[in-house]
């Protein structure tokens, strides 16, 4: 239904809002999984049987520059929550040079 197709951003903290769906948290989730969750948490309280379609029109990476004593310093492009650790292996690990207290 055109009339109630919506193009929507994901906050920072990872929800979007519907007028039908306050808040719905799709942090972490695929389109598959998000277009579901939206399906059966609010979608049928407007529609019987709705259809439910969510895509990624834009993704956003944060930046994350590695500088340091570490193998391959670099800027590191998250496009999902990641660990230091993980960073870290990005980077190739910790040098061998690096001094250590």
């Amino acid at each position: 239904m055109p009339e109630i197709s919506r193009e929507v951003r994901v906050s920072q903290t990872g929800t979007i809002a519907f007028r039908f769906s306050p808040s719905l948290v799709v942090s972490g989730l695929t389109e598959f999984r998000s277009s579901k969750k939206l399906r059966s948490t609010g979608g049928k309280r407007t529609v019987s049987h709705p259809q439910v379609t969510v895509s990624v029109k834009e993704k956003k990476s944060k930046p994350i520059t590695i500088v340091g004593a570490v193998v391959r310093p670099m800027v590191y492009s998250a496009d999902r929550q990641v660990t230091v650790l993980e960073v870290l292996a990005e980077a190739g690990g910790i040098s061998n040079d690096a001094v250590t207290p």
